[in-house]
C-alpha cells in the first residue's frame, strides 16, 4: 500500500516522504536534519523593561495571550517537533579552575527536525517568545552527527 505524500516515522526519526511504500535501495528517503532552537533573553534588554513597566493586569493579559499564542504555535509545528524542551534555569560554568556561577542570555530550548537549516529557522519566524513576550530572539543551530573513529 503507498505511503504517497506522508512523513514516515522509523525507529523515531522522521524521514522525508517517498513516492512509494517498497522504495528502491535509490529511492529511500533522506532522514530529516535535527535543530537545536535557544531562546535568548536578558533582563537587561529594552524589551524586558517594556515587559516590566506594564501595569499587572496588562501583563497578565499579555502573559494569557503570550502561551495561548505558543500553544498554537507548538500545536502548528508539532509533527516537527522532536523535543519541547522548556525553559532553563541559572547556569554554572565549569572549567579548569572549577565551578562558578554564571549568567547568560538562554533561557530555554527546543529540538525540531526539518530539511534545512534555513526551513527550521522560518519556523520562529513571528515567534510569541520576542513578538508578544519580551524574549530578544532565537537561535537555531544543526545538532551534528558524532564523529566515527
Amino acid at each position: 500500500m503507498a505511503q504517497a505524500a506522508s512523513t514516515r516515522r522509523a525507529k523515531g526519526k522522521a524521514t522525508r516522504p517517498t513516492p512509494d511504500a517498497n522504495p528502491k535501495p535509490s529511492d529511500q528517503a533522506e532522514p530529516l536534519k535535527r535543530f537545536l532552537a535557544i531562546y535568548l533573553g536578558s533582563p537587561e534588554s529594552a524589551g524586558y523593561k517594556r515587559w516590566l513597566a506594564m501595569n499587572e493586569a496588562e501583563r497578565k493579559r499579555s502573559e494569557i495571550s503570550g502561551m495561548q499564542t505558543w500553544m498554537r504555535w507548538g500545536e502548528q509545528h508539532a509533527a516537527a517537533i522532536v523535543e519541547t524542551g522548556g525553559p532553563l534555569g541559572k547556569t554554572k560554568r565549569v572549567d579548569p579552575e572549577g565551578v562558578s556561577t554564571t549568567r547568560n542570555a538562554i533561557c530555554g530550548y527546543v529540538v525540531v527536525e526539518a530539511e534545512s537549516h534555513e526551513a527550521a529557522a522560518r519556523m520562529f519566524a513571528d515567534h510569541p517568545h520576542f513578538t508578544i513576550f519580551p524574549g530578544e530572539a532565537v537561535e537555531i543551530m544543526e545538532c551534528l552527527p558524532i564523529p566515527k573513529m
